[in-house]
């Protein structure tokens, strides 16, 4: 059997049997269906019906809402006085009656009945007057006294006087304690619901609006007024949940189907056709509906059966024969794909997976044709892969050994400084009686932390350079000033070696550009201290030039040392090389100082250039492109003139200081620094007291501890600021990070100072700020004066205290621990932290500071391995690292 035999018995099947089965169905149900239609029309009608008036209730139940919320109604039953009320309110309230029924056609009356059935107050449309003032002899009035559960009254149904009254309580909630004042009741025309309900869906169609008493207060027929509903319709219609579904009832003397709405306040609207009208057009029905039915079976099938052959069976045909095509070989054939749906969709696809054949056959081809020469091609890229890799590996390699000998290179330039350091330190505590010894050790000693501090600097710079974190502070700088402070450092360095300096300038120099004066002030003597390592004899010389096409200032290092050779020019500029293994040997050195002034170079938007001959000398030449501006041209005669004539004392009699710090040793410290400036001091133990004192007190400069207990130092600064103190704060804080300083000035301190605290730093940043102009400009010898603070009995006298009082601080933290409180065990060894790099202890710090922060995790175990560490370290003396 052919697949189109077989299409059209399966509609003969599955669709001319079911419509045949519908049709004789359809004869069976076509009734049903007639009077379904006909209770679907009353359903219509009758929800229609009851949404007007559902409506019609919400609407003079809102009209009741508003007069009830009315303040000259509310004013009216708030007045207690009876004479008051009726001659001051009353006409007003009467004439608030007049506009409320005369924009509310629906309202014939207005009363106002007190709770004990008083009419107090009345406004009717028709101008009619009541005959009795008392209500509560009314039979209606006893519903009101009851809980309230609906709005809507009909009154005297059953004398033909019906009256439709909606009311509302009204209480007096002006009053302290509000209560019950009586009643609001608006008189409707029920007419207006009649008219509502007259229109029925049948000739013998009834509507009826019953209460909850099945009581008819409404209907489209007069004769049903005032009719109550027998209890057998009652309980199968007013009790049901007026879902709109119909029952069948003898009623009037005839079979009706009735069905039921909710309407508001327990009201409810029936509407009911007699059976005989629904059934009255049902004979003729059943047997159009069954010709009709047979007809369209025998149509939609023969129609059916075209669509399938004509969409299906002829694409199929197709599909065959393009397949034997290219089973054939015969790749060109494609199928027509013009239609936008399915049976198109896959011809597409079966065109793609030719054409996909297609190239795929080509490429086999083409790939046999090729295959040796790719191969070829193959090869060569696995042997540059190779290579590659091989050169990686020694680059690798390189680099590895690079790290180890800047490793080894920097342990021995670090611990030069601090063999010195401990050593002298040493030697300083065993002849402390010798004072001239002791000043002599002590110079030795600030001589190499300065060096190992730079040391230090280096590295972190040039760290910060290439993870791109450097800023560089770009303002007006003066030329002069710049390169006096140089010569004078490179003088100092020259003769040391009994070398000559000479210095050479142009006749017209800028006097004063943009630029970081501290990056270039370090770049040139990064530059003239390598000049000097590497002469034994002969001169080093500093030349400057400018030339004014280019805006570009030239600094020329030149010396007569040993040279560079070639090879080691190439990687002159590289960090931690140095030109070879003997250059580390015979004259130290990280090989930082060079690659750091290159960087620095560039980022001040200038280069650094090299011209050298092995045993000849060397000339470094620095140029930097100045910014696009307008530039001072002048000559420097000698530098020497703006060297300024140094004091070695700093007077700020006339500043007023509050110290805000909890550690008394820092206090102490602190005290003796700023007393030799002749200020006035006032001391605060932690942020609270600061708080206070600043309230009474006019300060000029607040030192600010940053961690203290009470009030901590960032709570401090922001409640100080509130108050309108406009005056200079600095954070005392070991914290240096960018992210905390940046939180220290968003929340109001102006800049920081380190700790431990630097005497030189902590002078310079009182006089930045605390000096005026007239006074700045005679300069301040602070290596002097942090000179004398050293070498001060009241210095000496704080670290033996400090060194005496250690077993007993190690022996309150101990305790502590054991008790675990670790609250006083982080605040004890948060002290010790900051006073063992104050007062000669910084080898106490680091473990300090693992304690503090053991502490915080409440880690007990960690702490007491820390205590012993700092028992051994104060037993064996060993101050320094």
């Amino acid at each position: 059997m052919k697949l189109r035999q077989k299409i059209l018995l399966v509609i003969v099947l599955f669709i001319a049997c079911p419509m045949t089965v519908i049709g004789l169905f359809t004869y069976n149900i076509s009734l049903d269906n007639k009077q379904a239609q006909v209770e679907h029309s009353i359903n219509s009608q009758i929800q229609q019906q009851a949404f007007a008036l559902e409506h019609f209730f919400k609407d003079v139940n809102s009209s009741l809402q508003l007069l009830k919320q009315d303040e000259i109604l509310l004013e009216y039953i708030a007045r207690s006085e009876e004479g008051e009320r009726y001659s001051i309110l009353l006409p007003q309230l009467l004439d608030m009656f007049s506009r409320y029924a005369t924009a509310y056609e629906r309202i014939e009356e207005i009363q106002l009945v007190t709770k004990n059935g008083f009419l107090d107050a009345h406004f009717s449309t028709q101008f009619t007057n009541l005959v009795n003032d008392w209500l509560h002899d009314e039979p209606w009035f006893e519903q009101l006294e009851q809980p309230l559960s609906q709005t809507f009254y009909y009154i005297d149904p059953v004398n033909n006087h019906r009256k439709l009254f909606a009311t509302t309580p009204l209480y007096n909630s002006l009053s302290n304690r509000p209560f019950l004042w009586g009643y609001l009741l608006l008189k409707i025309n029920p007419e207006r619901v009649d008219k509502l309900i007259q229109k029925s869906p049948s000739q013998d169609g009834i509507n009826l609006l019953v209460n909850a008493q099945g009581l008819v207060v409404s209907s489209n027929k007069a004769n049903n007024l005032n009719l109550t509903l027998p209890e057998f319709v009652r309980n199968e219609l007013i009790n049901n949940k007026g879902d709109g579904k119909f029952s069948e009832i003898f009623f009037n003397n005839q079979d009706m189907s009735f069905t039921t709405y909710d309407v508001a306040d327990n009201f409810k609207l029936i509407a009911g056709a007699s059976l005989a009208d629904i059934t009255a057009d049902n004979q003729k029905l059943p047997y159009i509906i069954l010709a009709i039915l047979l007809t369209t079976m025998l149509i939609s099938s023969w129609l059916v059966f075209i669509l399938i052959e004509r969409m299906i069976l002829k694409p199929i045909a197709k599909l065959n024969m393009a397949s034997k095509a290219i089973g054939s070989g015969k790749l060109s054939f494609r199928l027509p794909a013009k239609q936008d749906d399915e049976i198109g969709h896959l011809f597409e696809s079966f065109n793609r997976m030719v054409n996909s054949l297609k190239q795929a056959n080509n490429s086999l081809e083409d790939y046999k044709a090729h295959l040796e020469e790719k191969v070829k091609s193959r090869t060569l890229a696995l042997q540059t892969t190779n290579n590659e890799l091989r050169e990686a590996r020694n680059i690798a390699e390189q680099a590895n050994a690079l790290k180890s000998r800047f490793l080894a290179n920097m342990s021995h330039e670090f611990r030069t400084p601090l063999t010195a350091i401990c050593g002298f330190t040493e030697q300083a505590l065993l002849n402390i009686d010798d004072k001239a010894l002791t000043h002599q050790l002590l110079d030795k000693v600030l001589n190499n932390s300065q060096h190992l501090r730079s040391l230090i600097s280096d590295v972190l710079d040039l760290s910060k350079i290439e993870s791109g974190k450097l800023e560089v502070e770009l303002i007006p700088s003066s030329l002069p000033e710049i390169l006096s402070s140089v010569v004078q450092i490179a003088e100092s360095m020259c003769q040391q070696k009994s070398l000559t300096f000479e210095q050479k300038m142009d006749k017209l120099l800028p006097l004063q550009f943009v630029t970081d004066p501290t990056r270039l002030r370090q770049i040139l003597i990064n530059l003239i201290a390598n000049a000097v390592k590497f002469t034994h004899s002969g001169f080093v010389k500093l030349s400057v030039h400018y030339i004014l096409k280019k805006q570009q200032l030239t600094f020329v290092v030149e010396d007569s040392g040993i040279g560079i050779s070639p090879e080691a020019k190439k990687k002159l500029f590289k960090p931690f090389v140095q030109a070879d293994l003997s250059t580390t040997r015979n004259y130290g050195g990280t090989g930082l100082g060079l690659a750091l002034s290159q960087s620095l170079a560039q980022c001040l938007n200038g280069n650094i250039s090299v011209a050298s001959e092995l045993g000849i000398g060397a000339k470094f030449t620095l140029q930097i492109t100045l910014p696009d501006s307008t530039l001072q041209l002048g000559k420097i005669e000698e530098l020497k003139t703006y060297e300024l004539q140094k004091q070695k004392t700093l007077n700020l009699q006339n500043a007023h200081i509050l110290l805000v710090e909890d550690n008394l040793d820092n206090q102490s410290l602190l005290k003796l620094m700023l007393d030799r400036t002749g200020a006035i001091l006032d001391i605060a133990n932690n942020g609270q007291e600061a708080v206070e004192q600043n309230l009474i007190a006019d300060y000029d400069l607040i030192l600010m501890d940053m961690q203290m207990p009470v009030m901590g130092g960032l709570e401090a600064v922001h409640l100080i600021r509130q108050t309108g103190f406009e005056g200079i704060i600095i954070a005392l804080t070991a914290n240096v990070m960018d992210a905390e300083i940046d939180e220290y000035i968003k929340n109001g301190c102006d800049t920081f100072i380190a700790k431990p605290i630097d005497s030189k730093i902590l002078y310079q940043t009182l006089a930045d700020y605390l000096l005026d102009n007239n006074d700045a400009e005679n300069a301040i010898d602070f290596e002097a004066i942090e000179e004398q603070i050293n070498n001060s009995e009241e210095i000496k006298s704080l670290r033996e205290n400090f060194t005496r009082s250690l077993p007993d601080i190690l022996a309150q933290i101990e305790q502590a621990a054991t008790a675990k409180n670790y609250q006083d065990v982080a605040i004890s060894a948060h002290t010790l932290k900051g006073n063992s790099k104050t007062l000669g202890w910084p080898t106490l710090s680091p473990s300090a500071a693992i304690i503090e922060k053991a502490a915080q995790q409440q880690d007990n175990s960690l702490i007491i391995n820390e205590l012993n560490k700092l028992r051994d370290l104060v037993q064996n003396g060993n101050k320094e690292s």
